[in-house]
């Protein structure tokens, strides 16, 4: 598939439009302490129609070609690709169409997103503004991101809620792996959730990173070389296209660059919310999430580090660490700070780092 580089450039104006009218929101509602009236509550939920839209030619991303190839290809040929079933019988239900696939794809995604922040009570600018500024343009590169935004609805119905609408909300959890074969990790790691970090068990954890690293090591060489379970959940075509051409352009100065630096904001934005909740006495479901996110973030240097040697891999379960903290990350925060300087340092961080990605996207798929 070929587009025109000016395609890409247009998401990346699409994304500057977004985060500068939400944080003129941001500014105007939470500053200035304006009602919010009926009027900005419709704005608000316009705003994920222009996500959606985002989502649906989102040209910067490498995955929308690949992704449009493996469409055709399944419904020309009617064969099954590495993708999981439901994108499979996704594709024959819109009989190809590849736009109306995304439409559907991410449209759920977001859908979840806007249920979760209503739930958690954090349907505001500022939840948005985190959002835009930290995943917007890389939530929609691939289908990892639906499987994590279904778990983390699962997972906040959960902790919210009683009876039947408990159950339901495990078994929306387990789904998540259907939508997603990396997932499995994040499941496994959920009852560590209800973990609360403490100073002495952060330390604890810090200290016993080799250990929990030799006992990985020692897992990937001498059990799943047997069982073949990494066989298993991927097969060829996706463990090639997974580590070696991904792997190529992660490796790359200007991404390793990139990277670096974002992991140290994700790192800085969790240990604030981890900080703050020792501080103070938090509700289960606020310190589940931050501890979730905490695990997510341990795993991601655990398989950095150990005998995968796979950049790629790590990285990609780094960028679900945020996916728990969106939520709540408002909830933590001063009344005062949107007049900070952090406040002012954390937009300028946004800006550069979106549009440094996002050219950089430009410049590998352009």
């Amino acid at each position: 598939m070929h587009y025109p580089s000016y395609y890409l450039l247009l998401d990346i104006i699409i994304w500057n439009v977004l985060f500068f009218s939400i944080v003129w929101r941001v500014i105007k509602c939470h500053i200035r302490n304006l009602p919010i009236t009926y009027k900005e509550k419709n704005v608000y939920r316009i705003y994920f129609l222009f996500f959606v839209l985002f989502a649906v030619f989102a040209f910067h991303t490498g995955d929308f070609r690949h992704y449009y190839e493996g469409v055709n290809e399944i419904y020309k040929f009617k064969a099954y690709s590495h993708m999981e079933e439901v994108y499979n019988w996704l594709v024959f239900l819109v009989k190809g169409n590849y736009y109306l696939w995304r439409l559907i794809v991410w449209s759920l995604f977001f859908i979840l997103l806007y249920l979760t922040l209503k739930r958690m009570g954090t349907d505001n600018y500022l939840s948005l503004l985190f959002f835009v500024g930290m995943l917007l343009p890389s939530s929609v590169e691939g289908r990892y991101s639906l499987g994590m935004m279904i778990l983390v609805y699962g997972f906040v119905l959960f902790l919210t809620s009683k009876g039947f609408r408990k159950i339901l909300s495990c078994a929306i959890i387990i789904v998540s792996f259907f939508f997603h074969k990396s997932i499995i990790l994040i499941l496994l790691l959920i009852p560590l959730s209800f973990v609360k970090i403490t100073k002495k068990r952060l330390v604890l954890m810090l200290l016993l990173f080799p250990v929990v690293l030799s006992l990985f090591n020692s897992a990937i060489t001498s059990v799943f070389s047997q069982v073949g379970i990494w066989t298993s959940l991927i097969d060829e075509g996706a463990r090639k296209a997974y580590f070696d051409n991904e792997t190529e352009m992660g490796s790359s100065f200007g991404l390793r660059i990139l990277w670096s630096f974002w992991y140290i904001v994700y790192i800085a934005l969790l240990l604030f919310l981890v900080i703050r909740n020792m501080k103070n006495e938090r509700k289960v479901y606020l310190f589940a999430m931050i501890s979730l996110s905490f695990f997510i973030c341990y795993a991601s240097f655990v398989l950095y580090a150990s005998v995968l040697d796979n950049y790629t891999v790590s990285r990609r379960y780094f960028m679900l660490m945020p996916y728990p903290l969106i939520p709540i990350v408002s909830l933590y925060l001063k009344e005062n700070f949107i007049s900070t300087a952090s406040f002012k340092w954390m937009l300028f961080t946004f800006f550069v780092w979106q549009n440094y990605y996002m050219l950089l996207q430009m410049y590998y798929f352009s």
